[in-house]
């Protein structure tokens, strides 16, 4: 019977176990770096929304009046606005 074909680059990774452990260290702190970060970047952008929200409530109370006229003024533009189609 013959021997089946073994190439050596093989025979390094199934006889190297020191290997295999550094490869999954190496992958977990990849993972919880990745985890970390993005949480930070989450937290990031939940503070700057909360800011956009309450510059968007102060100056939506500051001026009461304007506010329903912009946005009357700008439904009459959208709704007046023609859309050209190509011909046919």
């Amino acid at each position: 019977m013959a021997k089946p074909i073994r190439i050596s680059t093989m025979d390094f990774y199934q006889d190297n176990t020191n290997l295999k452990w550094i490869i999954l260290i190496v992958s977990v702190i990849i993972s919880v770096g990745t985890i970390y970060y993005t949480n930070v970047l989450v937290e990031q952008l939940k503070e700057r929304e909360k800011n956009q929200v309450r510059l968007f409530a102060k100056v939506w109370s500051t001026h009461p009046t304007t506010r329903t006229t912009t946005f009357f003024s700008s439904r009459r533009k959208l709704s007046t606005r023609t859309i050209p189609f190509p011909p046919s």
